[in-house]
């Protein structure tokens, strides 16, 4: 299990489930823009060649980088896409096809970017991203707590920002759907929405 702290850190941690402890493993790179690890990041574990690697998106700006968990070695890889802002703030997340492409969606911004795994390349393009407008008609953007997940062809995304929007994405199709709204009263009988702290698996 693989764990970086964000909160302006450069911490990269492994839980080692045999000892029942955690191990320091080499920092994330500090990067030409001289930005620790903040809001907006987030990274997947693919295993290629009997090799696992953790693709890292570091939040706030845009630089990309991945691990070898075999040599404990950061590689830089191309910086995420500028698109409309360079900033990958608050609720961008990153999911992998678990296959061969990694996708990856800007909060505020709603743009969806495709990573090939096999050339080591974003696209010069981006994908269709989560609409802005919901069913409640309201126009909102995908801030703290948005978060996504693959599953089946499709990836499954909470908005997040303060509201209850659940969308599927198709890739197939290229195109997003609003499922069932997240419930907005839990146990302790009190209305919330989806916020910072939000994740979805």
């Amino acid at each position: 299990v693989y764990a970086t702290k964000g909160a302006n850190t450069l911490g990269f941690w492994c839980y080692n489930q045999s000892t029942n402890s955690w191990d320091q493993l080499t920092d994330v790179p500090l990067g030409p823009n001289g930005k620790k690890v903040k809001g907006g990041t987030d990274m997947v574990y693919v295993a290629r060649n009997d090799t696992g690697f953790l693709y890292l998106l570091k939040g706030y700006k845009n630089e990309f980088y991945r691990l070898n968990t075999v040599s404990d070695r950061w590689d830089t890889l191309p910086d995420a896409p500028v698109g409309t802002n360079p900033k990958w703030d608050k609720g961008s997340w990153l999911v992998f096809d678990g296959a061969s492409t990694l996708y990856a969606h800007k909060a505020k911004y709603h743009e969806l970017w495709r990573f090939d795994l096999g050339t080591g390349a974003w696209n010069s393009s981006s994908l269709t991203g989560m609409p802005f407008t919901g069913r409640m008609g309201k126009y909102k953007k995908s801030k703290d707590g948005g978060c996504a997940t693959w599953s089946n062809g499709s990836i499954y995304a909470l908005k997040g920002g303060n509201t209850q929007e659940f969308w599927q994405y198709t890739i197939a199709t290229n195109s997003w759907s609003e499922l069932d709204t997240m419930p907005s009263v839990g146990t302790s009988g009190k209305k919330k929405r989806v916020k910072a702290g939000a994740d979805i698996v």
